[in-house]
Order: structure tokens, then sequence, then C-alpha cells
């Protein structure tokens, strides 16, 4: 192999591992960019740099329900009070990465009383048992079925 195929091959490599993991914001649903920008807005509450959309952890959806895990990165840019993914800005070299969970009913592309939170992704652990429990669809005891309503 010629040492110019070989710089080549190494450099595509690079450039694949650089991006490996990093998810289209834009090719996603209403509801799940919507729920994005909740994470996001949670997050500039507590962080300096305006962060990015980087992947989904977890997503789990019904009709009437979602509950999410997303990777929030940090960006290049100062934030403006504009809390989306934004084209403009580009990643920070590091690994400033940030995991939020995001959660509630559903009400066409948007979550009715959201439940929303972060934690720095080397420590995700620490949250687990805390967003499984804040993040359980709730039981309405006046939404029943007409078949649970039946007296037989």
């Amino acid at each position: 192999m010629s040492h110019t195929t070989l710089i080549l091959l190494l450099s595509t490599a690079a450039l694949l591992i650089c991006t490996e993991g990093q998810q289209d914001y834009h090719t996603l649903d209403s509801l799940s960019k919507n729920s994005i920008n909740l994470a996001i807005t949670h997050i500039h509450k507590t962080v300096r740099p305006h962060m990015n959309f980087f992947g989904i952890l977890e997503h789990n959806e019904d009709s009437d329900y979602l509950s999410m895990k997303v990777v929030l990165k940090a960006t290049n840019c100062a934030k403006n009070g504009e809390n989306t993914h934004r084209d403009d800005c580009k990643s920070r070299t590091g690994n400033q990465r940030f995991a939020c969970v995001i959660c509630g009913e559903r009400s066409g592309s948007e979550l009715t009383e959201p439940f929303t939170d972060c934690i720095q992704r080397r420590r995700l652990p620490e949250k687990e048992n805390y967003w499984k429990k804040k993040c359980v669809p709730t039981y309405n005891p006046g939404m029943h079925s007409l078949m649970s309503r039946a007296e037989y």
C-alpha cells in the first residue's frame, strides 16, 4: 500500500470516528425536536456556552406519553436566547456533553407539564433511578375504557 493511500485511509477513518454517533436534528419529527428544545432551554439555565443536540440515547413513545434521553454538546457559540439546535454553532473540542431526560403526556407535537433534567454525561448513572421514577406515565382514574366500566 502506498503512503498516499495509507494517509487517505487514515484521514477517512479519523473523520468517521469524529462524526460517529452524532445524529441529524433536522431529520427528527416535531415532537422530538420540541422535546430536545426543552432540554436545551433547561441546560441553558446552568451552563455558559450554547448547547446543541448530539444524539438520542433512548426514545420511548406511545400515543399518550413520551420519554426520551438525549445528549447535548457544548458549542463555540455564546447563548443568545435561542433555545434550539443551531447549525451555525460548531461543537467544541473536548468532551463537554450532557445527558438530559424529557418526559410527559403528549398533546400533538408538544408535551403537557413535561419533566426535564440534565446532568454531565459521565455522571449519568447518578440520575438513572431518579429519572425512572419521574418518567412514569400517570394513571388518570377518570379515563377508563368502556370495557372497564361495564358491569358483568
